[in-house]
Order: structure tokens, then C-alpha cells, then sequence
């Protein structure tokens, strides 16, 4: 019975369930405190590292004075060997591990300042957010790194003021899974040295760089956006940032859009170095350059500019932007459209350089549409193919504000399209113009120049007009032209033709007049137009229509004119209306076919007086002659006398 109950035994086993139970009570509490947010600091010879906890950690660092550090804790984050504050002498390191981390560095409105040469912030993995708030300078260089997840990171923000010597910030890159976003603000920094930004998320990357403040950097400025693999977007806006040294922007590819935005709100932005704005392939790409509230934007040398190819649309816009370099090229890649645009808001664009536009290969339209742009040097714009239109247009058909202005030449290309398009208004320049539409256009080729507001071109044009069976469409207004050789215009292709200079207001060339048609039917029309020689070739046949100051009008040739209709039944009317005069030797030629050659009653012109210096040919087939006697003063209908038997040949029929 004693055994039963041995009270020492029973002690024993009481003591040994309080000692399990302790243990347990022990180990609970360990695990209880491990798993709450923490952050540590370590302090040793002036420098400061924090190190998170690995959870969902939240602190404050704020900055008084000079180099006074003092640590909170919020949300529950307590920070362990919390000796503060802190004199920050040497480096700042904080170290945050993984969790959702949070970030605040404060200043105290004007004299927080850290002259320590290294701050490095290590967000790592988790949806982190770091920001600062007031005022504060760094001496020294800043550096923040986000990880996987979804990262923000702000710098500066409305009413602060950020100086540091460089500020590098890499946003991080997904390891897989979820696509997560990266946002990026840096307002109101001025850096003494460069800053660098970065980030690789495969959702939406979106910087935002002087929105709530202006910006200055002292050095280079370099942006780079998903440079490996692919983003769902990269969006980079610039808002009243200047940049003494380079502006380089890199995005990657995306399969929603790529944006890239540099604006001048409410001071001039200048970027000192060269600039280097550049899209990968995307559904949609953009570039805008904007000064139109009135505050220059200005890069004072080389400015490039390249969107890669998209399914969608390919933008460039430039409004009132000044370019001192010596080149501004502009590029889109192959799209379904593709657009340049040089607009005029307040100022207009102006570079000293030479300017480039070039877009790629299109499914559907590409248009270059330079409203207002000046140039130093010259311009040369270019469209690939297209498979519907393809416009380039230069200056402005509806405003007389707006307009081009070139000291140089300027070289516009279309690639083959169903329907090309090049329009001149507005245009003063020195140099040489050369305009080609390439063969392909089945719905036709157009030119116009001078439709609605004059040109004034100091060099010669020569204009090459193809299209394999569409109509070719070219029609010259209140321009002049000034250089030697004057206005070449090859209309070929098979479709047929129709040129028409100095229809609705007059036409000067300093220069001769040359022009060649390819197959098809041509209907030409020289009506108010002074030229020093004339030469006219249809080298393809066809029935066509010459019609030299016929419906009113006024032309004078100089020198030179001779008139070649090729096969045909040809129509040639000269001044029944209007006023023709001809000042050289005059050869008109008709070719085979059933032709006819009109001579008005207001052809009273050296060439036609009793000096005859000319030459009329009908050639093969049934041809007809009318000429009034006003005109060829030794002329009498029906009978020719023989001093014009040799010069007027070929034809059957004298009226």
C-alpha cells in the first residue's frame, strides 16, 4: 500500500511535467519573438547598419542637424540595440532582407544634411516602398536596391529638396511567377555627379523624374528599363529635369507599350551631353518632346531618338524643341503606323544640326509630318513601304505661322505604297530639294507644292513621281526656285499622269524646266510660269494633253523650249487664252499617232516673229495644224509659203 502511494515519486513526476511544460512555454516564446518584426543596429566607428528582421519590418530614419541619426520603429517593428542618435560620421547601410518592407528617411526642413560618402539601401525581396520626406543633403553617393516584388522607391517629392553627390537606384528584376511592377520617383534632387536608374520587372516599369519638383544632375543622366526579357510596360516621363552631362535612356521590349516622355512645365530644361532616347519592340511605342507651355527644352548636342518595332503604333512628337548638335536623328521601327511630327505651339523647333526621320516598313500608314522645324544644315526625310499610305508633309498648308526653314537641302522619300503623298508649304531654304516616290502606288502618286501658302527654295528641285499602274499627281503653286539647273520632274510609271505648274498662282525658275512622263496618258498644264528653258519628253506614249497658257495665264520661257509628245494621239495648245511668249528656239515634235498642235492668237513671241526660229514636226499618222496668224506672222491657213515649208512639216491637215 505504501508503494501505491509514494508521495516522492509522484513529486518527481510532477517536477518533470513542469520542466516539459516550461520548455514548451520556452520554445513558444522564442518562436513568438523571432517571428515579430525586428530591425538591428549596429554602430561602430561612426557607421550605422540596419539589418531587418527578414519579415514585414517598418522604420524611420530621421536626419537633424549634421549627421544626428536617430531610428523608430513603426507597425510594431522594434529596433534592437537602439543606442541613438546615432552620429553618422562614416556610412549609412541598411540592409532590409526579405517582407514587405518600409523605408523613411526624413529630414527636418533645410539643415539635415549627412556627410557620409556611402548610403546604401538594400530593400531586398518583398513588395517594399522607400521614400523621403523634406529636405536633405548627402555629401556622398546614394545608393538604393530594390528586389523581386512590388517595389516603390521615391526620392524627393512636392516642396523637398534632395542634394547628394550620385544617386544610383536598380528597382530590381522578377524571379518568376506574377509579373510585378517597379515605380520610380525622383523629385527635386540635385545631384553634383551622375544618377542612374534602373529596374527589370516583367510587369509595369514606371519612372517618374521631376513630376512634383524640378531636377538637376550634374552628370549623366541614365535610365535603363527591362533590358533583358520582357515587361507587360516601361514608362519613363521626365518633368523639368536638366542634365549637364548625357541623357541616356534605354527601355526593352514589352508586349503593352513603351513610353518615353521628356517635358519643360514650368522652367527650361537644357540637357547638356548627347541624348539617347531608344524603345524596344512593343505593341505601342512613344516618344513626346514638349516645350508647348513656353519653357525651352533644349539638347545642345546629338539627340537620337529610335522606336523598335511594334504591332500597333510607332509615335514621335516633338513641340518646340531646340537641338544644337550637329544631328538629330529620329527613327521608328516597322509597325502598323508609324508617325514623326514636328509641331509649332509657341516657339517651334529649331536645330542647328542636321535632321533625320526615318520610318521602318508599314502593315498600314506612316506619315512624317513636319508643320514647323528649322534647320541650319539640312533635312532628310524617309518612309518604308507601306501597305495602304505612305505622307510626308512639309510645313503647313493651313497656318502661314507654321512652316520649314533650311539653310541646306532637303531630301523626302516614300518607299512603295498603294498611295504616296509629299506635300511643301511654307517652305524658305538655300539648298536642293529632292522628292521620290518609289513605284508600287496602284491608287496613285501625289505631289503638291505651293497649294496653299508659297515656297521659296534657293537651290534646284528635281522631283521623281513613280507608281506601276495608279495615277501620278503632281501640282506646283506660288513657289520660286533659284538654283542653275532649275525644276527635273520625272512622272514615270504606267499609270497615267497629270502635271499642273502655275494653275492657281504664278511659278518662278530661275533655272530650265524638264520633265519626263512614263507610260500612260499625261495631261500637263504650264499656266503661270517663268522659266529660262523648257523641255518636255513623253517617253512611254500614250494620248496626251499639252496645254502651254492655254486656259489663261501667263507663260515665258527664256531660252530653249522643246516639246516631244512620243506615240499617241497628241493634243499641244499654246496661249488660245492665255499669254505665251517664247524667247529661244521652239521644237515641238508629235510622234506617231493622230496629233494635233493648236498655236492661240496670244503666242506673239520672238520665236513665232518673222525671225522663225522654230520647228514643227506632226510626224507619222494624221496630224492637224492651227495657228492664228497673230501669232506666226508669215502663217496664211491652207497653203504654206516656202519660208515655212521647211519649218512646220508633218502635218495633213492646215488650219
Amino acid at each position: 500500500m505504501a508503494g501505491l502511494f509514494n508521495t516522492n515519486a509522484f513529486s518527481r513526476r510532477k517536477s518533470r511535467v513542469r520542466q516539459e511544460n516550461s520548455a514548451a512555454v520556452v520554445e513558444l516564446l522564442e518562436d513568438r519573438i523571432v517571428l515579430a518584426s525586428q530591425v538591428t543596429a549596429a554602430f561602430s566607428n561612426g557607421n550605422l547598419t540596419l539589418s531587418g528582421s527578414g519579415f514585414d519590418d517598418n522604420i524611420d530614419v530621421s536626419i537633424t542637424g549634421t549627421n544626428t541619426v536617430t531610428v523608430t520603429g513603426n507597425s510594431g517593428t522594434t529596433i534592437i540595440n537602439n543606442i541613438g542618435p546615432f552620429l553618422v560620421t562614416g556610412k549609412l547601410i541598411i540592409n532590409m532582407g526579405n517582407g514587405n518592407d518600409t523605408v523613411t528617411i526624413n529630414g527636418d526642413a533645410g539643415t539635415a544634411t549627412l556627410t557620409s560618402q556611402t548610403v546604401s539601401i538594400d530593400l531586398g525581396a518583398g513588395d517594399d516602398t522607400f521614400t523621403t520626406n523634406d529636405n536633405l543633403t548627402f555629401s556622398g553617393n546614394v545608393s538604393i536596391q530594390g528586389g523581386a516584388g512590388e517595389d516603390r522607391i521615391e526620392v524627393g517629392g512636392t516642396g523637398s529638396a534632395i542634394g547628394l553627390k550620385t544617386l544610383t537606384i536598380d528597382a530590381g528584376t522578377d524571379t518568376g511567377g506574377t509579373p510585378n511592377s517597379k515605380l520610380v520617383d525622383v523629385h527635386g534632387v540635385t545631384s553634383t555627379g551622375d544618377v542612374s536608374l534602373k529596374s527589370g520587372a516583367t510587369g509595369a516599369n514606371d519612372f517618374n523624374i521631376g513630376f512634383n519638383a524640378p531636377n538637376t544632375v550634374g552628370g549623366n543622366l541614365t535610365v535603363a528599363q527591362t533590358v533583358s526579357g520582357i515587361a507587360e510596360s516601361n514608362d519613363t516621363e521626365f518633368t523639368d529635369t536638366s542634365v549637364n552631362g548625357n541623357l541616356l535612356v534605354t527601355q526593352g521590349n514589352s508586349t503593352d507599350f513603351n513610353a518615353i516622355t521628356v517635358f519643360a512645365v514650368t522652367t527650361p530644361v537644357t540637357i547638356g551631353g548627347i541624348t539617347y532616347l531608344t524603345n524596344g519592340n512593343s505593341s505601342d511605342n512613344t516618344v513626346n518632346l514638349n516645350s508647348s507651355l513656353g519653357f525651352a527644352l533644349t539638347f545642345n548636342k546629338n539627340l537620337t531618338v529610335k522606336n523598335g518595332n511594334s504591332t500597333g503604333y510607332n509615335n514621335i512628337y516633338l513641340f518646340d524643341v531646340t537641338g544644337n548638335g550637329a544631328a538629330s536623328t529620329f527613327t521608328n521601327g516597322t509597325g502598323v503606323t508609324n508617325v514623326v511630327e514636328f509641331t509649332q505651339v509657341v516657339t517651334g523647333n529649331h536645330f542647328t544640326g542636321t535632321v533625320a526621320a526615318t520610318n521602318g516598313n508599314s502593315s498600314g500608314t506612316s506619315f512624317i509630318d513636319a508643320y514647323q522645324l528649322a534647320s541650319d544644315t539640312g533635312m532628310t526625310f524617309t518612309n518604308g513601304t507601306a501597305a495602304l499610305y505612305n505622307q510626308i508633309h512639309c510645313g503647313s498648308d493651313t497656318f502661314a505661322a507654321e512652316g520649314l526653314a533650311i539653310t541646306g537641302n532637303l531630301v523626302l522619300s516614300n518607299g512603295s505604297a498603294p498611295h504616296n503623298f509629299v506635300g511643301l508649304d511654307n517652305v524658305t531654304m538655300s539648298g536642293d530639294v529632292t522628292i521620290t516616290n518609289a513605284p508600287g502606288g496602284v491608287n496613285g502618286s501625289r505631289i503638291n507644292i505651293g497649294r496653299l501658302n508659297p515656297n521659296a527654295i534657293g537651290g534646284n528641285v528635281k522631283i521623281t513621281n513613280q507608281a506601276s499602274v495608279g495615277f501620278r499627281i503632281i501640282e506646283i503653286n506660288q513657289t520660286s526656285i533659284t538654283g542653275r539647273t532649275g525644276l527635273s520632274i520625272y512622272n514615270l510609271g504606267t499609270g497615267n499622269t497629270g502635271l499642273n505648274i502655275g494653275v492657281n498662282n504664278p511659278v518662278t525658275v530661275t533655272g530650265g524646266l524638264i520633265v519626263q512622263d512614263g507610260s500612260g496618258n499625261a495631261s500637263v498644264t504650264l499656266q503661270s510660269l517663268t522659266v529660262a528653258s523648257l523641255r518636255y519628253s513623253d517617253l512611254g506614249g500614250g494620248a496626251d494633253t499639252i496645254n502651254l497658257a492655254n486656259a489663261g495665264g501667263s507663260l515665258n520661257v527664256g531660252g530653249v523650249t522643246r516639246i516631244d509628245t512620243g506615240n499617241g494621239s497628241d493634243i499641244v495648245s499654246i496661249a488660245t487664252t492665255g499669254t505665251a511668249y517664247f524667247n529661244g528656239f521652239v521644237s515641238i515634235g508629235l510622234g506617231t499617232g493622230d496629233d494635233s498642235l493648236s498655236i492661240g492668237d496670244n503666242a506673239a513671241s520672238p520665236a513665232f516673229s518673222t525671225a522663225n526660229n522654230f520647228q514643227l514636226d506632226g510626224g507619222a499618222g494624221t496630224d492637224a495644224f492651227f495657228a492664228s496668224p497673230l501669232s506666226l506672222a508669215d502663217y496664211f491657213a491652207g497653203t504654206l509659203p516656202g519660208k515655212l515649208k521647211s519649218k512646220i512639216t508633218g502635218f495633213e491637215s492646215l488650219t
